[in-house]
């Protein structure tokens, strides 16, 4: 996370504007359908959990909650300071997902034991609550704990599968499930129309009910 469109970890300052490039899909998502900009959530494995955790610094106004999987948070540490410190950045729920055997990016808590300012990202966002580490291990099932730094309404937690490598689920916990309800999705709704499908169904409605005034 830092002030250029690029990618400085990968040394390609002038790659594309990856954070610009998702607020302009939900705008064009916003201007063409009827969508609920207050329920925009981002998920991802791996790259794409950095991509959250980037999106949460640099478009929390635009995100609702994110759901890293095996990832963490790149930043220059100056840029990162000022900008949390400049107000801008709202504190928005976190579900972190990630296993104890992960060879690709390390596991946020490697000894398994709360540490003030130890676990990486999380301490950051748990500012949420002024939390500077987890304050209690919930048990979900057998190898699968959360980890609790918030709780509602602004959670933030993590998700720790013993065991796991750099991978989305062991095979028994539901990842996508989970993020669902984390996300307050879990409930069926109806499928999104367009703008023009929309006011379409609003002009047939209308032409029928003329058409049962007339009967």
């Amino acid at each position: 996370v830092d002030d250029q469109p690029g990618d400085a970890a990968l040394n390609a300052p002038n790659a594309p504007d990856d954070v610009q490039f998702t607020l302009d899909i939900i705008n064009w998502l916003e201007d063409g359908y009827y969508i609920d900009n207050r329920k925009v959530y981002a998920t991802g494995l791996s790259n794409g959990a950095f991509m959250d955790y980037a999106l949460s610094m640099l478009a929390s106004k635009n995100i609702a909650a994110i759901a890293p999987v095996a990832g963490n948070l790149w930043a220059d540490n100056n840029y990162l300071t000022t900008l949390l410190q400049s107000g801008n950045v709202k504190t928005i729920p976190v579900m972190h997902v990630h296993g104890t055997a992960d060879n690709e990016v390390p596991y946020p808590d490697p000894d398994n034991t709360p540490n003030d300012y130890g676990e990486y990202p999380l301490f950051v966002m748990a500012r949420a609550c002024g939390a500077l580490t987890y304050s209690k291990v919930v048990p979900i099932m057998d190898n699968v704990d959360k980890l609790v730094f918030c709780t509602t309404p602004v959670e933030v937690s993590l998700i720790r599968i013993k065991g796991m490598g750099h991978d989305w689920t062991n095979g028994v916990y539901n990842t996508t499930l989970e993020i669902v309800k984390f996300f307050g999705l879990a409930s069926p709704v109806a499928n999104v129309l367009s703008r023009d499908e929309q006011n379409n169904n609003v002009q047939l409605t209308t032409l029928v009910d003329d058409l049962l005034s007339i009967n």
